[in-house]
Formats: structure tokens, sequence, C-alpha cells
């Protein structure tokens, strides 16, 4: 007996409006096959991020706030420009 477990696939954002961007990722949640993902939309803990949380329902994907996430390539830390 085998058992099909979905992978979790987790969307970071830190905007506050629905752009295009934002337009774009919602998209892509939309299309995920959700036998084979389940997905989260990791948002900012701010005021303005309610518009993007209850699009994420929408679609059927649950969402959770977190403080400022940063990203520092490698190679890249400490350069400016």
């Amino acid at each position: 007996m085998s058992f099909i477990v979905a992978r979790s696939i987790f969307f970071y954002t830190d905007s506050r409006v629905l752009g295009g961007a934002e337009d774009a990722m919602f998209m892509l949640l939309a299309g995920l096959d959700r036998g084979a993902w389940e997905p989260t939309l990791l948002l900012e803990e701010a005021v303005g991020t309610e518009p993007l949380r209850e699009r994420a329902a929408a679609l059927g994907c649950r969402s959770s706030t977190s403080r400022r996430c940063l990203l520092v390539l490698p190679g890249r830390a400490g350069r400016r420009g």
C-alpha cells in the first residue's frame, strides 16, 4: 500500500497591495495541483495585508504571518548598489 502526501510549498510576499506580481503569484496558487501541493502564503505582520489574506483564502490557500524576512544571496553580502 502506498500513500501520496501533498508536499508543502510556501509563497512569500512583503507587499501590502495587490499588483502585478501578486496577481501572478495568485495565478500560480490557483493552478497548483492540490493533490500534490499544499500551499501556504507567508505575509509580514503588517497592517494592510488583509486583502492578500482574503484572496488566498478564496483560493483555498491558508496564510500565515511572520516578521520581515530578509534574503541574503551567497556572494552578495555586504555589497551595495
